[in-house]
């Protein structure tokens, strides 16, 4: 059944739903706080995050497709997981503070953004 879900993503060309995950939908004030990403159904779940500065964030690949995470260009902070296996885990800690846009390299659809903030 997930392959068929996944099979109608893919034609449909979307993530979850029919609008695309942005960091334009996002800001400090609704994000959730977090120290844990799912990687799931071609989305970061929560895509709108708030870490304090210093700490480590695990992305959980719960997908049956490699995932790379991968920030933004210009941002204050820059990381680049490689390949995240399915089932696989890339930690992340945060350590400037700022907004750091992030996307998948392979699924560039798939957006975050973590509000890091010194406590």
């Amino acid at each position: 059944m997930r392959r068929f879900a996944l099979a109608v993503m893919l034609l449909a060309g979307c993530g979850q739903s029919s609008t695309p995950q942005t960091s334009a939908a996002c800001d400090y004030g609704t994000a959730a706080d977090a120290t844990q990403v799912l990687l799931d159904y071609y989305s970061f779940i929560p895509h709108c995050f708030r870490v304090t500065s210093g700490t480590e964030v695990t992305f959980l690949n719960l997908d049956q497709v490699p995932h790379e995470v991968q920030s933004d260009p210009g941002q204050v902070e820059t990381f680049d997981s490689g390949s995240v296996t399915p089932g696989g885990a890339y930690k992340h800690t945060f350590s400037v503070d700022g907004d750091v846009a992030m996307h998948c390299a392979i699924f560039p659809i798939m957006k975050a953004t973590a509000f890091v903030r010194t406590p």
